[in-house]
């Protein structure tokens, strides 16, 4: 109920009465003023009005409580707060302060505060910084210079008298080992221990463990007769107390991985024995025991997700989560090295500083048995409750909007019934999307994954805004989920599907036209090559036809002449003999001459008439003298440009040879004229002689009118021969 000094609340017994009111240096208390009215909506929601304004108050966030116990200022740059601790036996939480220095103790039951600044004889406490219990359930405080031993039944701190003799230690842990040793931890001194059989106080017989100055954590690894102890400056070192193996983690061996394993603020065991270290910006460090140097510890960060790397203290608590206090607050990890969530947005109260100078702790602690994490802040002692919520309902998650390129898409084009298609151009998607989850739980963690892209799901920013950059063309479907702190999926949003459209270098057609352009290709340049085979065989084919055509005859004639001649000079008939000699020779120069006209017919430089006419002027200006014929050779331009096949070159060469030769032998003529004209793609050849000419009825002897008739059909040429005697004779080839 509303009231002039706060808000008054009743328990349901009626037993107890507590009034809320502002704390001024606490934000997300009470407005300051009394209060004037106080309404609840529909979801549980108090609103309460006062004298400055509204405080709103929701339920479902209601887990933390904060008990104020110095009167700080708000804007306190410095937590003046130590280590804290939950005693299961007394039900007492400990609070310790820095200034004033002071343990508070606080009876959960009662409710009763008490605050010590003496110890048992009543001398003052100096800078208390933490609590730490034994294996035999004893409670001991650390101060700047001195431990003392708590009595549970007289409630006071008894000293423990310590090698410093009171000088400043700066006492930050300690560790009660297997053997049932206490070893101290002070940043200010060398590391010492109590020898409970002996009862005497001793040092390490490691001289390197002697050295180790600025010590911030101590703790056991196991049953393993091993501890960890760590160094704001030098790292952290194993040691081994019952082989006496020693090795440092920072600067032994230089390894890289373990340069930002230097600063350590704590080191505390989970409940499976695994030790964390908690490190100035080198977040968080798991110990591997057995595993080679290199792989002794695995870091986790901020490129683990991580909010800071500055992590000044850590717990446990009694299943998989790790709870990290920074600057900036509480956040919680599991012991996988996945980051959860922060605690800060979620707590209702703001805290300007969570830290201090390096040399004092500020350890936090879980409590067990009422699943409470405690923070000693803001000059008081914050507590939240971790036990597990009522499930969340679910609640909408929808697409607010879709950007292509930097273009914000039309909600036809969001909303349409089709898949959106978004052209390869514009493959640069942002998605943003909003849950519509209206109450205040901060634990909520918003997770997207696109298939066809990502392989798991990963968290989104707190912008609720997803980009893509320059995704290959496909099918991809959109999805996002929220989960609560406890891992459990709330909400999910139905698929949105879509789709990037290839380029047309990237479409199936386009590689099929590639194939078959490449088919067609080979296809080609097989029919090319094919061709060519074939001609080669043609051509050899026709060399061999010609060789037995042209030479075969002459050859067999020159074999039976010799051997009749060498008959007739068995005989002694030389002057016969001679007779026949001389025809050997005859065709032996016809011989020759075939094969010369023939290498030159099929040598591929002879292809133009410019080359035809310079053979045939060289064959005819000998016989032409000896004769006392001209021969006139007439082209035009055009002619002595045309390049010929082999087919051609040779039919039309060897037509103009026998009919020149022909016009020498047969025609007494004076005159021959070698005409070649060309008329766009035709050409024609006319040869002319000035000689007695002869009837075409008439029968001669020899073959040279069929042989030139024959090779104009070879070359597909028409051929004609004009004659009659007394008026010469002209041969005409067209093609």
């Amino acid at each position: 109920m509303p009231s002039e000094k706060g808000l008054i609340k009743i328990s349901n017994d009626r037993t107890k009465i507590r009034i809320e009111q502002n704390i001024p240096q606490l934000n997300g208390t009470l407005l300051p003023g009394g209060t004037m009215s106080v309404y609840t909506d529909d979801d549980h929601i108090r609103w309460v009005a006062t004298k400055n304004g509204i405080s709103v108050f929701d339920p479902s966030s209601s887990y933390s409580s904060f008990l104020p116990l110095l009167p700080v200022s708000d804007k306190e740059s410095i937590n003046q707060m130590g280590g804290v601790f939950y005693d299961d036996s007394s039900q007492c939480y400990f609070v310790c302060s820095l200034n004033p220095a002071a343990v508070f103790i606080i009876n959960r039951v009662s409710g009763q505060i008490e605050k010590i600044m003496t110890d048992a004889n009543g001398n003052s406490l100096q800078l208390c910084l933490n609590i730490e219990k034994d294996r035999h359930n004893n409670l001991w405080l650390l101060t700047d210079n001195h431990v003392y031993n708590y009595n549970r039944n007289t409630r006071k701190f008894v000293l423990f008298p310590t090698p410093n003799d009171g000088t400043k230690a700066t006492f930050r842990d300690m560790l009660h080992d297997e053997e049932g040793n206490y070893w101290f931890a002070p940043y200010n001194g060398r590391l010492f221990y109590y020898n409970t059989v002996q009862r005497k106080f001793t040092v390490p017989k490691d001289s390197s463990l002697r050295r180790i100055r600025n010590i911030t954590g101590i703790n056991s690894v196991g049953n393993k007769g091993e501890i960890l102890i760590g160094s704001f400056g030098e790292g952290v070192y194993s040691y081994n107390l019952l082989t006496g193996k020693r090795v440092n983690y920072y600067n032994e061996k230089g390894e890289v991985a373990y340069s930002a394993l230097f600063l350590i603020n704590d080191i505390d065991k989970d409940p499976n024995g695994t030790l964390w270290v908690a490190t100035t910006s080198g977040g968080v460090f798991r110990y591997n025991p057995g595993m080679p140097f290199e792989k002794a510890f695995t870091g986790f960060d901020m490129k683990a997700g991580f909010t800071n790397n500055n992590i000044l203290s850590l717990c446990s608590d009694d299943d998989t989560t790790l709870w990290l206090l920074s600057g900036n607050g509480l956040s919680a990890m599991n012991t996988e090295g996945q980051f959860l969530f922060d605690l800060k947005d979620e707590l209702p109260f703001n805290f300007t500083s969570y830290t201090s100078d390096n040399i004092f702790p500020h350890d936090i602690f879980f409590s067990s048995q009422h699943k409470e994490l405690l923070v000693g802040v803001g000059g008081g002692l914050l507590i939240h409750s971790v036990k597990q919520k009522d499930r969340l309902a679910s609640f909408p998650i929808v697409i607010t909007n879709i950007k292509a390129s930097g273009e914000s898409l039309t909600d036809l084009q969001i909303n349409g019934a089709s898949a959106l298609r978004i052209p390869y151009r514009s493959n640069s998607i942002i998605f943003e999307f909003a849950g519509l989850f209206y109450g205040n739980d901060a634990g909520l963690v918003f997770e997207y994954k696109l298939h066809g892209y990502n392989k798991d799901w990963v968290n989104a920013n707190k912008n609720f805004e997803v980009g893509f950059q320059n995704l290959p063309p496909g099918k991809y479907i959109f999805h996002v989920r929220a989960r609560d702190k406890g891992g459990s999926v709330i909400s999910e949003m139905q698929g949105y599907s879509f789709r990037i459209i290839p380029s047309f270098r990237q479409t199936w057609w386009f590689y099929l036209l590639i194939a078959t352009t490449l088919s067609a290709g080979l296809y080609v340049l097989f029919r090319y090559r094919l061709n060519q085979k074939l001609k080669l065989f043609e051509m050899r084919n026709r060399i061999s036809q010609d060789l037995h055509d042209e030479i075969g005859a002459s050859m067999s004639g020159i074999n039976l002449l010799s051997q009749v001649a060498a008959e007739k000079l068995q005989h002694n008939k030389p002057q016969e003999a001679a007779e026949y000699l001389v025809k050997v020779k005859n065709y032996t120069q016809d011989v020759i001459e075939k094969l010369s006209d023939m290498v030159w017919v099929f040598n591929p430089q002879n292809d133009s008439i410019e080359k035809l006419l310079q053979r045939l002027k060289s064959f005819t200006i000998s016989v032409a003298l000896s004769k006392n014929i001209k021969v006139h050779f007439v082209t035009d331009k055009a002619s002595e440009t045309i390049n010929l096949t082999i087919r051609q070159r040779k039919a039309i060469f060897l037509i103009s040879k026998e009919a020149i030769n022909n016009a020498f032998k047969s025609s007494s003529c004076s005159n021959i004229y070698y005409h070649l004209t060309v008329n766009g793609s035709k050409w024609q050849l006319r040869i002319q002689d000035d000689g007695k000419g002869f009837s075409l009825t008439e029968k001669t002897d020899g073959n040279g009118l069929r042989n030139m008739q024959a090779r104009a059909d070879e070359i597909g040429a028409k051929f004609n021969i004009q004659s009659q005697p007394g008026a010469g004779t002209i041969i005409l080839l067209e093609l």
